[in-house]
């Protein structure tokens, strides 16, 4: 197996590598990061309920089907890609699903661990700190292989993010009061609040998480897998 350290690569590139290794019949795991934003979708979802079409074409923002499972999801430079391609025969392949994620988030838990960052394993796929999320990891199959991907994160842009993904903007937080209230004092305060705090302190932060939703277990809503729902 080769490893691919590709540090800063387009952020199609950052897609399309893991779901063409598969195809050409190699393993390999690939480190990078994407070198522009973009919104990334799971397989199940429905593109126009989980995210602000509008404002990603006004904003030039690409949003990506992927192949993989799991929920609507911000990318950008400030985050480390792994994307593990394996052949479901490899030997080091546990069979069971909660071991297979227990095995290969040992090393992102050492990194984290190794920048002083108190990351555990929590079932079934998410590696958090102090109770929080801070990674979340998705698997699929593609032919004979294995798709394992997941992030670190470094950094995090609140602003787009709650911008673009319409269901954790609209389905959560806009349903009450207090959310609502949220989503007024976000947009009215939080770029001069950011700015305040990086100029206060250099110091340490534990990422945020990165929110989706579940896979609906329904087939795909528009356009297909692999498909640049909407591009640069």
């Amino acid at each position: 197996m080769k490893l691919y350290r590709l540090e800063t690569v387009s952020w199609s590139d950052s897609q399309l590598l893991y779901h063409a290794l598969p195809r050409i019949g190699r393993e390999g795991l690939n480190l990078l990061s994407p070198a522009s934003p973009y919104v990334c979708i799971g397989y199940f979802q429905d593109v126009e309920q989980e995210v602000d079409l509008d404002y990603c074409r006004a904003h030039n923002i690409p949003v990506f089907r992927r192949e993989v499972g799991g929920g609507a999801v911000y990318l950008d430079g400030e985050q480390l890609f792994y994307q593990l391609v394996i052949r479901k025969n490899h030997p080091l392949v546990p069979k069971e699903k909660g071991e297979f994620y227990w095995k290969f988030l040992q090393a992102p838990i050492a990194a984290y661990r190794a920048l002083g960052i108190p990351a555990e394993y929590k079932p079934v796929n998410d590696i958090i700190a102090s109770g929080r999320k801070i990674s979340g990891n998705g698997v699929a199959e593609i032919g004979d292989y294995i798709v394992f991907v997941g992030n670190l994160i470094v950094d995090f842009d609140y602003e787009t993010m709650v911008r673009v993904l319409r269901d954790f903007r609209d389905g959560s937080l806009a349903t009450n009061f207090l959310g609502r209230a949220f989503i007024r004092f976000y947009y009215d305060h939080s770029p001069a609040l950011a700015d305040w705090i990086v100029s206060r302190s250099s110091a340490d932060r534990v990422a945020p998480p990165r929110l989706g939703a579940p896979d609906r277990g329904l087939p795909p809503l528009g356009p297909a897998p692999g498909t640049y729902v909407h591009q640069r």
